[in-house]
């Protein structure tokens, strides 16, 4: 978070040189959020009902262990602290973005920046 605190705005469009790079058109690509949706979609999917047959419960005894884990288990709040602050450097450098592509629609920046992960798979498809 230090880093949100110390850090300019940056409204420059990027440089001939950082666009000709692999990560620069992979980063700008529209297949990109396609991706994050197709993990997201799978993980879910995979959390209620992957491995069905081998015991591992209905949706509600495998919501009943996740509750169970989440209050007990310091390596689940890590994640879910890690979350929490994955959506707040969401929330903080969206809009700096949108300046930068002098884009500016409220409510994409408002779903952008307080929908986690969602939100940023939603501005990676309608930003230009």
């Amino acid at each position: 978070l230090l880093y949100l605190a110390l850090r300019r705005e940056n409204t420059a469009p990027p440089t001939r040189a950082e666009m000709d790079t692999f990560l620069f058109r992979a980063s700008e690509s529209k297949l990109l959020p396609l991706l994050m949706l197709g993990v997201a979609g799978i993980s879910l999917w995979w959390s209620a009902f992957g491995r069905g047959g081998d015991n591992f419960g209905d949706i509600h005894q495998r919501w009943t262990t996740l509750i169970r884990i989440l209050s007990t288990d310091r390596l689940a709040w890590t994640f879910l602290l890690d979350s929490a602050i994955f959506a707040l450097f969401q929330g903080a450098l969206v809009p700096d973005d949108m300046a930068r592509r002098k884009f500016s629609d409220p409510t994409v920046k408002n779903v952008a920046s307080f929908v986690p992960f969602f939100g940023i798979i939603f501005y990676f498809l309608v930003r230009p």
